[in-house]
């Protein structure tokens, strides 16, 4: 016969559960990060006369074809004078919604725009302003997360306390039996209010007489929470008739100790 086997419960960390939920949580993020930098860039340089004039410079320096590429020096001469050259900011002229913008040296570039909007910047907005929706209802995500695990975390601390409290209980209960085996005490009412827990000897009605006291089955030891008692079946015992039984302890086990009296059909198990 097979024993059976706990279920095997796998969890994903923190950042597992965030690439579960997003698998390109951190290629949007740079993204939207290169994109916000290239809006600055672009407003910044569109907005500035000087700023203007030093993209177009660069961007000529960058793009203009070497006339004569074995003269490596003649061509380091050339370009160190359009370095210096002042190229002035062109005036946009629309046709169709397209741009022709004068670089210079016969070079254009054609920017497409739409109501007065340059349409890569608009895109790039609003490819932003998605990108930021995205990255607000990860954060809301993360959060939600992070309050799970707080609940989690809260009833772990739970659970550790109840468990501290019953290696505490044991500890006082496995002392109490000591002490009465070391002292030879009878056992008495005390040791069952030190015990705790409600466990209490009773009689039961049904079975006890008085005239021939301590038949079999006619004493048990049970919680006052039992239903025993709310039938009135079972009535507690005081000091005297507890030392009258002559309770003594009977063996111990793994998880208590068994008690055994006159009156029994069995031995009680008392749980630690």
């Amino acid at each position: 016969k097979l024993e059976s086997q706990p279920p095997h419960r796998f969890e994903l960390t923190k950042t597992g559960i965030e690439h579960a939920n997003n698998p390109f949580i951190k290629y949007n993020l740079k993204r939207i990060l290169m994109l916000e930098e290239a809006r600055r860039t672009a407003d910044a340089i569109l907005g500035n006369d000087q700023k203007f004039i030093e993209a177009v410079k660069n961007y000529v320096k960058n793009n203009v074809q070497e006339a004569d590429i074995g003269d490596k020096k003649t061509n380091q001469k050339n370009h160190s004078n359009e370095d210096v050259r002042i190229v002035e900011k062109p005036v946009l002229i629309p046709e169709n919604n397209v741009q022709e913008v004068n670089l210079g040296d016969k070079k254009t570039e054609q920017i497409e725009h739409s109501n007065d909007d340059i349409k890569a910047v608009t895109e790039l907005r609003a490819l932003a302003e998605e990108q930021s929706t995205r990255l607000i209802e990860y954060e809301n995500a993360l959060k939600w997360y992070q309050s799970q695990e707080e609940a989690e975390n809260a009833i772990g601390i739970k659970q550790l306390n109840r468990e501290l409290s019953t290696a505490e209980r044991i500890q006082k209960r496995q002392s109490l039996v000591d002490e009465y085996l070391a002292s030879n005490y009878i056992i008495d009412i005390q040791f069952f209010k030190r015990w705790g827990g409600g466990m209490i000897p009773v009689t039961i009605k049904k079975v006890w007489d008085w005239y021939n006291p301590f038949s079999s089955g006619s004493v048990e030891i049970m919680s006052r929470g039992n239903r025993e008692f709310k039938r009135n079946h079972a009535e507690e015992m005081d000091e005297d008739l507890i030392l009258s039984t002559e309770f003594y302890f009977y063996q111990e086990v793994e998880n208590g100790i068994e008690i055994f009296g006159h009156g029994m059909k069995e031995p009680q198990l008392l749980k630690w």
